[in-house]
């Protein structure tokens, strides 16, 4: 296991940020996302590690802190706070008032992704996404959508009926594309 370079983290943000489409934010998110891999790199974590790291805080960045949030008003934070001290918190609460809550009680385990809008499904999406747009040009039709349904989680079998293939195939393919893809992350 080998850490990221200082350079190929800046070219992995700047690859990441241009996702977004977002010329607006894009210095915004390089710098996000350098940052968080900065951190990775001193802990000492494996390049997949902190690839995975930087996307997560761009993500979030752009995802969080982007987007237009309500905040209570400060009756509202001012009532939850009495209600908290006389013990009488109503069992009813919406996702944001168990959120503030959990907040105002200093509680983090109530306050979870979801509640916050983070869908790991849609980020695993993402990163399979980011893959095979990565490999575009470099992997044959066939190493493609071997990688492409091997990432979704299909079995070799599943693969090899929904591609009409011989399993032969299947693994000659699967093991070029897994070269090829090494060859270009290394």
């Amino acid at each position: 296991m080998s850490t990221m370079t200082q350079e190929d983290l800046l070219k992995v943000c700047q690859l990441l940020a241009r996702k977004y489409r977002s010329n607006q934010e894009l210095d915004d998110l390089i710098s996000e996302g350098y940052l968080a891999g900065l951190e990775s790199i001193q802990q000492g974590h494996p390049k997949e590690n902190t690839y995975t790291i930087v996307r997560k805080a761009m993500h979030a960045y752009y995802n969080i802190r982007l987007k237009p949030v309500t905040i209570p008003t400060s009756g509202d934070v001012l009532s939850m706070v009495s209600a908290i001290a006389r013990g009488t918190v109503p069992e009813d609460l919406s996702t944001t008032q168990r959120a503030l809550l959990a907040a105002l009680e200093g509680v983090t385990d109530e306050v979870k992704p979801n509640t916050l809008g983070y869908d790991e499904t849609s980020l695993e999406e993402e990163r399979i996404q980011e893959l095979l747009e990565a490999s575009e040009g470099l992997l044959s039709e066939n190493e493609s959508q071997v990688i492409k349904h091997t990432l979704e989680g299909k079995s070799p079998n599943q693969v090899v009926d929904e591609m009409g293939v011989a399993r032969s195939t299947f693994i000659n393919s699967y093991n070029r594309a897994v070269e090829k893809l090494k060859g270009t992350v290394q």
